[in-house]
C-alpha cells in the first residue's frame, strides 16, 4: 500500500487473526437499516462456518455483533444519567465539551467542573481513617483550591466562564478570605474553601444540566453507521485513529492519493506539535492568531491542513471491530478496509490534552503561563529531552523562579552520548538546579511535594508547580486489514 513506508513498527493483521468476539456474524437485527450479523460461534466459543457466503452479505453492511452488547450497555448507562456520571466518564466528558461549545455555555465551564471533580476525588481518597480533622488534608485542599482560583477566577484569566465579571471577582475575593482563615489549620477550613466557590459551581451546573438528557438520548439511540457516498464510493477506505505524528503523516499522504478515502478519528480538531510544547507553554502568544507567539506556530486544524479530500470524525475511539471503528459515546460506526491505529501516548500534565476546540486550548495554554509566572519554585521530574527543555525555557523566561530538574539516572539525556556534560553547564547558567541519581518515590500534586531518595535516604521537596515529563500509555502504530497476508512488524 502506498505510503506504508512512513509507518514504523507496523503490523498488518488478517481478519482471521482477530479475537472471536470481533468476528462478523449472521443474524436478524438491524441498526438504522444496516444488517447486524449474529450467531457464528458454538457453545464452546469456537468459530462456525457462516451459512451465508461473503457474496450474500455486503461487507459494507456487516456490523460486528459485539456492537449489540455495547448498545445494550450504553442503554443501561443512559438510565439515570447524571452530570457527575458524565464528568467521571471520559467518552461522555468529551461529548459534553462538544455540546457545551455548541450550546454557547462553553468548554471552559466543563473544565471548571472537571477540575473541581478531580480535587474532590483526591481529597476523598486522602481522608484520614475514621474521619475527623486532618491538617495534611487541609493543606492539600488549600493547594487544590488555589489552583482553581488562580486559573479560573484570577483577574485577567483567559478562561471564559458563563459568569459576569462581578461574579468572578466575588468568588476570588471569597476564596482569598477563606484561604487566609485556613492558615490557622482549624476544623471547618475545607468547607469554607468549598463554600467560596459554591455560587459559581451551582450556576455552571445549572447551565450544563440540560445537556445531560441529550447525552442520555444519544447513548440510548442505535449507533449510526457513517456511509460513504458519491465520488468516494468504491475507493479503498482507510480509517486513521489518532491525529498525532504517525496518524497525520499517514492520513495526509494517503489523502492526496485518489485511490483512497481517508477518515481521521481524533477528539481534537487540530494537530499540536508536542515536541515544541516547552516553548509554547512559556510563550503562547496574545491570541490563537498571534503568529509571534510560539503556540500558534505549532498547531494546525486537521481540516484543510491534514485532510483535504477525506473526512474527519471527532471523538474518542471506543472500539475497533472486524469491519468498523466505533467512535464516541454515541457509538458512531466508521467502516474501513484498512484501519491505522496511531493513538500515541499521554502525559499526566497538560503537555498533551484532548480538548476539542482550538480556541479553548489556547486559553488553557495562556493561563498555564500566567500560573507559571507566579510560581516561586518549579520542579521538573524527568531529565529527557522534554524535561531539559522545560527546565531551561522556564528558567530563561522567568528568572525569578527557582527551577529544579530531577533525574533518576546519573546523567540527564542519557541516550545522547556526551549531552550531559554539555547541557548541564547551560542549565546551571540559567539557574536550574540539576539533581541526578534521585529516584522519585511519590508525587503529591495537591500539596506540591515530590519525595525522592538519594542512596536510599528519603528527601521531600516542595514547589509551587510540579511538571512530570514522562509519558503514559505509549502505543505503537498498528494497521488492521481484512485482506489476506501474514502479520508483520
Amino acid at each position: 500500500m502506498a505510503g506504508l513506508e512512513y509507518l514504523t513498527n507496523c503490523a498488518i493483521v488478517r481478519s482471521a487473526d482477530l479475537p472471536m468476539s470481533a468476528g462478523a456474524r449472521k443474524g436478524l437485527s438491524t441498526m438504522k437499516g444496516v444488517a447486524l450479523v449474529k450467531g457464528a460461534t458454538d457453545v464452546a466459543g469456537s468459530r462456525v462456518q457462516s451459512e451465508a457466503s461473503s457474496s450474500e452479505i455486503d461487507k459494507d453492511e456487516q456490523i460486528d455483533f459485539s456492537l449489540l452488547a455495547m448498545e445494550e450497555m450504553a442503554r443501561a448507562d443512559a438510565e439515570g444519567l447524571t452530570l457527575e456520571k458524565v464528568l467521571n466518564e471520559p467518552q461522555l466528558l468529551q461529548k459534553l465539551k462538544v455540546q457545551a461549545n455548541r450550546s454557547g455555555v462553553g468548554e471552559d465551564a466543563v473544565a471548571l467542573l472537571d477540575h473541581e471533580r478531580q480535587l474532590s476525588n483526591a481529597l476523598r481518597s486522602a481522608a484520614p481513617p475514621g474521619g475527623g480533622f486532618s491538617a495534611a488534608r487541609l493543606r492539600r485542599a488549600r493547594v487544590g483550591f488555589r489552583a482553581i482560583a488562580e486559573r479560573f477566577f484570577a483577574a485577567g484569566s483567559t478562561y471564559e466562564l458563563p459568569l459576569t465579571a462581578a461574579e468572578v471577582a466575588t468568588v476570588f475575593g471569597r476564596w482569598e478570605e477563606a484561604d487566609e482563615s485556613c492558615v490557622r489549620a482549624q476544623p471547618g477550613g475545607e468547607e469554607e474553601l468549598l463554600a467560596s466557590f459554591a455560587p459559581a459551581l451551582e450556576k455552571v451546573r445549572a447551565l450544563l444540566d440540560p445537556l445531560v438528557p441529550k447525552l442520555a438520548r444519544g447513548m440510548a439511540a442505535p449507533g449510526r453507521v457513517r456511509e460513504i457516498k458519491g465520488k468516494v464510493k468504491g475507493k479503498i477506505r482507510v480509517v486513521v485513529v489518532g491525529g498525532g505524528y504517525s496518524g497525520c503523516v499517514v492520513a495526509k499522504f494517503l489523502d492526496a492519493d485518489k485511490r483512497f478515502h481517508v477518515t481521521l478519528v481524533d477528539p481534537k480538531e487540530y494537530f499540536e506539535d508536542a515536541t515544541a510544547m516547552p516553548k509554547a507553554v512559556v510563550d503562547p502568544g496574545l491570541s490563537p492568531q498571534d503568529k509571534e507567539g510560539r503556540w500558534p506556530q505549532i498547531v494546525a486544524k486537521y481540516k484543510g491542513a491534514t485532510i483535504l479530500n477525506g473526512s474527519i470524525v471527532y471523538g474518542l475511539c471506543t472500539g475497533i471491530t472486524r469491519t468498523h471503528v466505533v467512535v464516541g459515546a454515541f457509538r458512531r460506526c466508521v467502516p474501513y478496509d484498512f484501519a491505522v491505529i496511531a493513538t500515541g501516548s499521554s502525559y499526566t500534565s497538560s503537555i498533551k490534552t484532548q480538548n476539542p476546540s482550538l480556541s479553548f486550548r489556547w486559553r488553557q495554554m495562556a493561563q498555564e503561563r500566567a500560573v507559571l509566572e507566579k510560581c516561586k519554585r518549579v520542579i521538573v521530574v524527568g531529565g529527557g529531552l522534554t524535561g531539559c527543555e522545560f527546565a531551561g525555557d522556564i528558567a530563561e523566561t522567568f528568572p525569578q523562579t527557582r527551577v529544579t530538574l530531577i533525574q533518576r539516572n546519573d546523567k540527564i539525556l542519557p541516550h545522547i552520548s556526551g549531552a550531559h556534560e554539555k547541557v548541564v553547564p547551560v542549565l546551571e547558567a540559567l539557574g536550574v538546579r540539576v539533581m541526578t541519581n534521585c529516584d522519585v518515590t511519590k508525587i503529591d500534586q495537591l500539596s506540591g511535594t515530590v519525595a525522592f531518595s538519594i542512596a536510599q535516604a528519603l528527601h521531600p521537596i516542595r514547589a509551587s508547580c510540579v511538571t512530570q515529563t514522562r509519558t503514559l500509555q505509549r502505543t505503537r502504530p498498528w494497521m488492521l486489514t481484512a485482506s489476506s497476508g501474514c502479520p508483520t512488524r
